[in-house]
């Protein structure tokens, strides 16, 4: 698992996207002072559900996880892997329809996660669970929201 802290260095290229893979190479490096709530979502349709758990495990490790969401189509048949995974594990399951809309998940995404910041002032840290680069808005306008954002995948 990658793992990748946007802080203010890594914002501050602008036309630069973020790279989820480009910064550490275990959660165990990242600093736990930081850490008190956070919100863990996961973009299902591009991530293994076999990677979750030690996800959860490490970051949870490092405070409390308040909200831990799962976005996926999930009638499309590549989010089967993710069935068991949301049995056993404390993860809601957010449906998003695409309705021939390339990035429906992304957006829903984006939009839960400025909501989450703005209504829950408690949570100081997001964790984004994705294998592509679509979340460099996101994570500029969550850290001018001034919260801590990271990058797994």
């Amino acid at each position: 698992v990658e793992v990748c802290e946007y802080g203010d260095e890594a914002l501050s290229a602008q036309n630069q996207p973020l790279d989820f893979s480009a910064c550490y190479d275990s959660l165990s490096k990242l600093n736990e002072s930081n850490f008190k709530l956070k919100s863990l979502v996961f973009d299902a349709e591009n991530i293994s559900a076999n990677k979750v758990s030690p996800i959860i495990d490490a970051l949870s490790a490092k405070g409390d996880i308040l909200f831990q969401r799962a976005y996926a189509d999930w009638s499309i048949d590549n989010t089967k892997s993710w069935q068991d995974q949301l049995i056993k594990t404390p993860i809601s399951a957010i449906q998003a329809f695409h309705h021939n809309e390339k990035q429906a998940v992304d957006k829903l995404i984006m939009m839960d996660a400025i909501e989450m910041a703005i209504k829950h002032n408690e949570i100081n840290s997001f964790a984004i669970v994705a294998s592509d680069n679509g979340y460099y808005s996101l994570a500029l306008r969550l850290r001018e929201l001034g919260k801590r954002v990271i990058g797994i995948g």
